[in-house]
């Protein structure tokens, strides 16, 4: 499913209001921000080593990782 940056943008500002709250404490959003670097940082990986197979064994019959 593609989304629009308007849409990504929207999605983007309503976690941040999330956090915002008071409900979440200031010294508690570094958990949520090193998991969504972390996240971010296997992610970008897995994209890297799955472009890297591909190139090197072509491309699979079957995704099953989708």
């Amino acid at each position: 499913m593609q989304h629009d940056a308007a849409e990504v943008k929207s999605a983007l500002w309503e976690a941040a209001e999330t956090l915002r709250v008071p409900a979440v404490d200031t010294t508690d959003w570094k958990g949520y921000i090193l998991c969504l670097l972390f996240f971010k940082c296997i992610s970008d990986v897995w994209d890297e080593e799955t472009t890297e197979a591909q190139g090197l064994y072509g491309q699979a019959e079957t995704k099953c990782w989708h």
